[in-house]
């Protein structure tokens, strides 16, 4: 994908109409996925793709050091562009969405229905089970 689009348009100035020629930032669905499980997902220019994938996670305290990430992967996908990253460290100690089959299998043993859709990186978390 493209950062950047350059778009012609008609523009008046004076009375007189000049067609013009003006730069404007792309956007993609851009999801951060961390050991195959989607943590978010937004907006974003798609340039320096890896750089924000490094500063979101360690904005966001999914890790402490950059070289936690093991690898990272730019996955453009029809309707947007994955990070794929795939985490060293204490996992169980991160609240991160779960994969496809364990966050599925938890909805269907609380009786729920999962709304994720496999293959695309969108995933929602099962809604926590009531207490008591």
């Amino acid at each position: 994908m493209r950062a950047a689009v350059s778009v012609s348009e008609m523009s008046v100035r004076g009375g007189a109409a000049h067609r013009v020629s003006r730069v404007l930032p792309e956007e993609a669905a851009v999801a951060m996925v961390y050991n195959g499980g989607t943590q978010a997902v937004m907006m974003a220019t798609p340039a320096d793709l890896r750089d924000f994938a490094v500063g979101f996670s360690l904005s966001e305290r999914v890790v402490e050091r950059p070289d936690e990430i093991e690898s990272l992967e730019v996955a453009e996908q029809p309707d947007g562009i994955e990070l794929r990253m795939w985490l060293s460290g204490d996992l169980e100690a991160l609240d991160l969405v779960r994969p496809f089959d364990d966050a599925l299998a938890q909805a269907e043993a609380h009786g729920e229905v999962a709304q994720v859709r496999r293959g695309d990186g969108l995933q929602r978390r099962p809604p926590p089970a009531a207490p008591g």
